[in-house]
């Protein structure tokens, strides 16, 4: 199975007044090239700043805090790769501040993406989504890049990938047990013990995350909500604002003025 790569929004040389944004989370990777000033992120309480000629990579579905505490000229783009559904970067250990060649070669690559937005073609489209894939694996071939590979790790992986690949059905604790060859208590405790939480919490965060993607992509929420097999549009806005912390449309109202 392959890795389908895309981008979602970009900017180039935007020079921007300083500004603060709080508790952001996307379903994509966001990548911002500082080309002078400073920019940060706050993420479990630690803060990575990227100065001038350095880019900040934040990956996918992350809580997070940006500032901007200086006017700055950045370059960003909110890309994705994904296998089966899966941000390609949580395989990895991902530094989230790059530098030297590897920045250079992330300033060229988001400018290059400007020369084929406007075009609508296939040829387009190829291009954008090969000049995403260059991205990622600049990102991966930075020296400070490691694989997660624990047992642990990549048990809660092949789990990942069964729920992605069901994600619109209806997942029960026996599907998920049976899968992985346990009883229900048995998969129960390894998966928290692994995972952190619970099966089914799991799931309906794994479905909200989905959701949040295909609401940016345009999707009504009417549409999402049909796709997930979910009872009514109340139930999901619940749910979403339950993982979230906003109501869909307030998650969408954000995203579109959040750069």
């Amino acid at each position: 199975m392959s890795v389908v790569y895309g981008c979602v929004r970009f900017e180039t040389t935007v020079k921007k007044e300083k500004h603060k944004r709080m508790d952001r989370k996307f379903p994509f990777i966001v990548v911002v090239a500082v080309k002078s000033g400073q920019y940060s992120a706050t993420i479990e309480n630690v803060e990575y700043i990227a100065h001038d000629n350095e880019v900040l990579i934040i990956p996918a579905n992350i809580l997070h805090d940006i500032c901007m505490p200086v006017d700055s000229v950045i370059s960003y783009a909110h890309i994705y790769a994904r296998y089966i559904g899966e941000d390609v970067l949580c395989y990895y250990e991902v530094p989230f501040i790059l530098k030297n060649e590897v920045a250079k070669s992330m300033f060229e690559h988001i400018n290059s993406l400007a020369k084929v937005d406007k075009d609508s073609s296939i040829l387009a489209k190829v291009t954008s989504d090969s000049l995403v894939s260059s991205m990622i694996k600049s990102i991966l071939s930075y020296k400070d890049v490691k694989t997660r590979n624990s047992p642990e790790y990549l048990w809660g992986s092949k789990i990942r990938l069964y729920i992605l690949q069901n994600i619109t059905k209806k997942i029960k604790l026996s599907d998920l047990a049976n899968y992985a060859s346990l009883s229900n208590s048995s998969f129960s405790e390894k998966f928290k013990n692994v995972m952190g939480t619970s099966p089914i919490d799991y799931v309906i965060k794994t479905k909200i995350e989905y959701a949040s993607a295909e609401l940016l992509s345009g999707k009504s929420i009417k549409t999402i909500v049909h796709e997930l097999g979910l009872c009514d549009e109340a139930y999901f806005s619940h749910l979403f604002k339950k993982h979230v912390g906003k109501s869909p449309r307030k998650y969408l109202e954000e995203y579109r003025k959040s750069f």
